[in-house]
């Protein structure tokens, strides 16, 4: 009877490490969903909260979140006419990857029609760097001298380092020694 008995004792009295184990948990999921919340009516979004920043982004979206906002307001406003320039751009480049891969893929292969793909991914790429590149230099002609001493070393400190033994990329960010620095051939 007295396994009977201890069978029919609430676990609480039997476990009491599981029942704190328990309500530990629940209050941290409880905490986590409540911070989310409160979190997301405090910050309206990821500009507000200078995510760019936080994430480490290299480019001019991350430089221009780390701005003031009312500076953030001018730069997005000047931008956004180029980001509605680059879509097609983006979509074509896309296009030409699907036409490379297609080409790769087809059976029987025929290397004219890979070469052809491969031309129109290098017309589609270059004209999207294009694109990229005149949005830089409105971006920057819109900078204060200041802004743009900021952004040269926005860039350099987040620049990714290049591959390693690279003669071509010389520091920071490189990896590898300039032209200069190398020893000659034996």
């Amino acid at each position: 009877m007295t396994d009977n008995a201890a069978a029919l004792q609430p676990v609480a009295k039997r476990r009491p490490w599981l029942l704190i184990t328990s309500l530990a948990l629940n209050l941290l999921v409880v905490g986590m969903v409540g911070g989310a919340v409160l979190a997301r009516h405090r910050f309206p979004g990821p500009h507000e909260f200078n995510m760019g920043r936080l994430m480490g982004d290299p480019g001019l979206r991350g430089f221009v979140q780390s701005l003031p906002r009312e500076r953030r307001a001018v730069m997005r406003a000047a931008g956004e006419q180029y980001r509605q320039k680059m879509k097609p751009l983006r979509d074509a480049a896309q296009l030409a990857r699907q036409d490379v891969t297609a080409a790769l893929k087809a059976e029987p292969f025929e290397a004219a029609k890979l070469e052809r793909a491969l031309s129109g991914l290098d017309a589609t790429e270059a004209a999207l760097r294009q694109s990229s590149a005149s949005i830089l230099v409105a971006a920057v002609s819109l900078m204060t001298p200041a802004e743009r001493a900021q952004f040269l070393e926005w860039r350099t400190r987040h620049e990714r380092p290049g591959p390693p033994n690279r003669p071509d990329q010389g520091e920071p960010g490189g990896g590898g020694k300039p032209p200069e620095q190398l020893a000659p051939p034996r």
